[in-house]
C-alpha cells in the first residue's frame, strides 16, 4: 500500500474512533420553560402541558406526569416528543377538575445519556392553590445521581481500549507499512477486552440510570449510540 493509501486509511480509522466515541458530553438538560408555567393559577384546565429543555430529550427513556393534591397521577406516563420541536415534550391533560397539581418530569438527554428530574406545580380555577405540595409551587430540578465506580470505569475502560486499538493500527499503517512488529497480540487482546468490557458496563450503567428494561435502552437514541459503538468496535 503507497503512502497516500495509508494515509486515507488512517483517515478513515481515525474517523471512525470519533464517532465510537460518541456524543460529547454536555451539562446535564434543564428545564427552560412550561405552559403552564410552574406557580401559575389557570382559570380552566389546561389541554396539555408542554415542557422544553435546554438539550433534546430522549422520548423513550423521560416521562411526565401530572399529579393531584392527594399525589395521584391523573396524566402522563411516557413523554410524546412535540412535531418539529426536539427540545420539547407533551403530555395530554384534558378534563382536569379545579384544584392544585403537580407535575413531576424526569428526562435523559439525547445528547450526552444525563438524567434530570423536576417537579413543579400549577393551579386549577378559583380552589387550585398553586402546587401540592406548596414548597412544589416553583419549579425545582435536580441531576441524576453522580456517576458511581462501575460506571468511571467502565468509561475510561472503553476510552483507553479503543485509544490503544485505534493508536496501534495508525502505527502500523504508518510506520511499518501495514503490520506491527513482533508479537502484539496480548497487548491488543488486553485492549480489546477493556473496551468490550467499558462498553457493557456502560451499557449497564444507562440502563440502570433510566430504569428501564434492555430492550428498551437499546431502541432508544442513547441505546442506538450504544450499539454504533460495540459495531464500531467490532
Amino acid at each position: 500500500m503507497g503512502t497516500r493509501g495509508r494515509s486515507a486509511l488512517l483517515v478513515a480509522v481515525a474517523g471512525l474512533w470519533l464517532l465510537a466515541t460518541g456524543p460529547a458530553a454536555a451539562a446535564h438538560g434543564s428545564l427552560l420553560s412550561s405552559e403552564p408555567t410552574g406557580g401559575s393559577s389557570l382559570e380552566r384546565a389546561p389541554a396539555a402541558v408542554t415542557l422544553r429543555f435546554s438539550e433534546r430529550p430522549d422520548p423513550n427513556l423521560s416521562t411526565v406526569r401530572v399529579l393531584d393534591s392527594g399525589g395521584r397521577v391523573v396524566a402522563g406516563g411516557p413523554a410524546r416528543p412535540v412535531p418539529g420541536q426536539p427540545l420539547e415534550l407533551r403530555v395530554p391533560t384534558a378534563g382536569l377538575a379545579a384544584g392544585g397539581y403537580t407535575v413531576s418530569w424526569r428526562i435523559v438527554s439525547a445528547v450526552d445519556g444525563h438524567r434530570t428530574d423536576g417537579v413543579f406545580g400549577f393551579g386549577v380555577g378559583p380552589a387550585g392553590a398553586p402546587g401540592a405540595p406548596p414548597s412544589r409551587a416553583v419549579a425545582e430540578a435536580r441531576t441524576g445521581p453522580a456517576p458511581g465506580p462501575v460506571a468511571v470505569a467502565g468509561r475510561w475502560a472503553w476510552y483507553w481500549g479503543l485509544t490503544l486499538l485505534v493508536g496501534a493500527a495508525a502505527t502500523g499503517l504508518l510506520v511499518f507499512g501495514g503490520r506491527l512488529p513482533g508479537r502484539p497480540g496480548p497487548l491488543l487482546g488486553l485492549a480489546l477486552a477493556a473496551a468490550a468490557g467499558g462498553l457493557a458496563a456502560m451499557t449497564e450503567t444507562a440502563r440502570t440510570d433510566a430504569g428501564v428494561a434492555l430492550g428498551d435502552l437499546l431502541s432508544s437514541t442513547t441505546g442506538r449510540w450504544l450499539l454504533w459503538r460495540a459495531a464500531m468496535l467490532a
